[in-house]
């Protein structure tokens, strides 16, 4: 990652070093699985190791957390390096609100399919690209928002698709949240009713971003 990339990575990972509702669902979601570990790929802070007690977590990002650390974590730049091998053969691998920034996603999902054991599960959030407000926007002429880190723009069929490609079997599709206006700031869903939406014929349209719990193919 490129050095204002980081810089301004570093600074905003405050913004989510909150217990806000993805990150909340994603919790609930690795309880259901209970594994005995699991590895948080773009953990920041690792705020979702305090949701989800008992199970053992290991935090990986390319910005290291400042300060003491009570959790195992590895310091991993996804954009030029390789997953570390230390977490080869893990159960469950969460990747919440990573995968928007990566350059070559479809590499980064075959390598995570490479070291995930046998009959592993992923659970990986994106955003909904093809949301109607951004079509609206598009439309009129706008440009919707988005991150200046961002650099896939993949619709959900897309999406679906790289997942399929590098080697999972999608077991359950939960959206964050729906609405026709654009998501809300992370910091406005902290005391937002925990809920795991189901996934409807709208969800394409409406759902803000898209929650996948895959398992590793054989």
């Amino acid at each position: 990652m490129n050095k204002i990339a980081q810089l301004r990575w570093e600074k905003d990972i405050e913004n989510y070093d909150l217990p806000h509702l993805r990150l909340r669902q994603v919790a609930e979601l690795v309880k259901k699985i209970n594994p005995a570990s699991y590895t948080d790929l773009g953990c920041a802070k690792g705020t979702l190791r305090l949701l989800t007690p008992g199970i053992k977590y290991t935090g990986c990002d390319f910005a290291v957390p400042e300060g003491q650390m009570d959790f195992d974590f590895i310091n991993c730049d996804f954009n030029r390096e390789k997953l570390p091998g230390k977490i080869n053969g893990e159960l469950l691998i969460t990747c919440s609100g990573l995968l928007e920034y990566i350059e070559n996603i479809d590499a980064f999902l075959k390598n995570i399919h490479l070291i995930l054991a046998e009959n592993g599960n992923i659970i990986v959030s994106y955003f909904n690209m093809n949301h109607l407000s951004r079509i609206f926007e598009m439309a009129s002429g706008k440009s919707f928002p988005v991150h200046p880190d961002w650099r896939g723009f993949y619709s959900p069929n897309d999406f679906m698709q790289k997942l399929a490609e590098a080697g999972f079997s999608i077991q359950k599709i939960i959206p964050v949240s729906h609405g026709f206006k654009n998501s809300a700031a992370v910091s406005a869903t902290i005391n937002v009713q925990l809920t795991l939406p189901e996934f409807r014929f709208y969800s394409k349209l409406l759902a803000h971003q898209l929650i996948y719990i895959c398992k590793k193919n054989c």
